[in-house]
């Protein structure tokens, strides 16, 4: 049960609490299903783009 409150924290909670800060990024990284999934901040929502495997991914957030 702990994994499953876990999710609904990560997926569900912190998002309402970030969009609140309008936390411009953030990553939530699920090692039991290898995914990560990046949460962008635009206009006013969060955009999320999932990523597996070796998939290169980019913050806009931190510049290269």
């Amino acid at each position: 049960m702990e994994g499953k409150a876990n999710s609904i924290r990560d997926y569900r909670y912190k998002r309402t609490e970030y969009a609140a800060r309008e936390i411009l990024e953030y990553w939530i990284v699920d090692p039991q299903i290898q995914q990560i999934t990046i949460c962008q901040w635009v206009e006013g929502q969060y955009e999320d783009k999932v990523f597996t495997g070796a998939t290169c991914m980019e913050s806009v957030v931190i510049a290269d």
